[in-house]
């Protein structure tokens, strides 16, 4: 498949590039002036998510990968925490 085709196709579900780093850029504009207290693992995780979340906003709302990968990244945080206690 050429790279034009999975662009294509990738714009159905994720959205526009565009829109989608303009909302991933306000995100991560709130993580970066908020994220004092949060660990490694938990940064990374929000980072993700708010990257998923960009993509749900920007694109397809009902597209069930966005809100799986968003689970797995919540998942593995409190999987660390669980495991730290």
């Amino acid at each position: 498949m050429e790279i034009a085709q999975i662009l294509q196709q990738r714009a159905t579900t994720h959205g526009n590039y565009k829109d989608v780093t303009y909302f991933y850029r306000q995100f991560m504009k709130i993580l970066s002036n908020n994220s004092a207290n949060l660990t490694d693992e938990q940064y990374m995780a929000l980072s993700m998510i708010f990257g998923k979340t960009a993509r749900i906003l920007a694109g397809n709302p009902d597209f069930d990968d966005h809100w799986k990968d968003i689970a797995g990244y919540a998942t593995l945080v409190a999987n660390s925490l669980e495991s730290n206690q």
